[in-house]
């Protein structure tokens, strides 16, 4: 049986989808201009990479259901859609309102997906619409927060098929540190490897004693300004900033029980790609 989430204004959703496609068109156009096709290429494929993820959240929570089967509650959600067997809850809590803060996914008007740190209840994985009137699902997989459209008639159908010990046992999640994982250990060596690839063809090319580099280009995309090859560290100095600080939300993540906190070591591993290329792409 299929239960809709709660209706939502989508207005903001096409307020975000407007702005992003003035922002990726007008940089496009910008990077247009810029001899150098290598850079614009590279950076339409990051800007719409960008523009799709945006695209793809916005379409998957006007979409949101929830299907209760013969097995158990599946959660329709994009691409990914989660399920949790009828075995594997503990109990249903209809909330008021939710006091929660966003630890990491998509937060805006009518739109709470992700994972939220509720105060002094622990974290929650919401797929809900709002934060009045919310289903909190306790599992052995953990707590999701959902909101469907008529919350009546979903605990009509889904409470008579709960056995009656479920909630006698506490819902326990793992905890880990990031690099714990496979999947962390594996992103944490490609992040350093590729820093210090980058790192070191930048070096060899300072050993050579390159100069007269393009460095910025103006409105009309032309070269305002030349440099040395050292001056390509810059382009690190995003990767410097940002890792140490998804080491320290991944691993305070992973620390609660989010199984997928170590995929947020992919935005440094991205970033160092991005401008990587660049970096390389001006010293050749």
């Amino acid at each position: 049986m299929i239960f809709k989430a709660r209706s939502r204004s989508n207005r903001f959703d096409w307020i975000l989808l407007g702005f992003i496609t003035i922002v990726t068109g007008g940089t496009g156009l910008l990077l247009y201009r810029v001899p150098d096709r290598f850079i614009f290429f590279i950076s339409s494929f990051f800007l719409l990479s960008g523009f799709a993820f945006i695209y793809y959240s916005v379409r998957a929570i006007q979409k949101l259901n929830y299907v209760l089967d013969d097995e158990g509650l599946i959660i329709r959600y994009g691409l990914r859609p989660k399920k949790i067997k009828y075995a594997e809850i503990k109990s249903v809590e209809n909330r008021t309102r939710m006091n929660w803060s966003r630890v990491a996914g998509n937060e805006w008007p009518g739109t709470y997906i992700g994972y939220f740190e509720e105060h002094k209840k622990g974290l929650v994985s919401a797929y809900a619409t709002s934060r009045e009137q919310v289903l909190i699902i306790s599992s052995t997989q953990g707590r999701f927060a959902i909101t469907p459209e008529d919350s009546t008639a979903f605990l009509a159908v889904l409470t008579p098929r709960l056995t009656m010990d479920n909630s006698e046992s506490e819902v326990l999640l793992e905890s880990r540190r990031l690099w714990q994982s496979s999947r962390g250990k594996i992103l944490l060596f490609l992040n350093g490897l590729l820093f210090a690839a980058v790192a070191a063809f930048i070096q060899y090319n300072v050993m050579l004693g390159k100069t007269h580099i393009p460095m910025h280009y103006n409105l009309a995309g032309q070269v305002d300004r030349y440099g040395s090859a050292g001056e390509a560290y810059f382009m690190l100095l995003g990767t410097v900033i940002v890792l140490p600080i998804i080491l320290l939300v991944g691993d305070s993540m992973t620390r609660k029980g989010v199984k997928d906190g170590d995929n947020l070591l992919l935005i440094p591993l991205f970033l160092t790609l991005f401008m990587g290329a660049i970096a390389v792409n001006m010293l050749l």
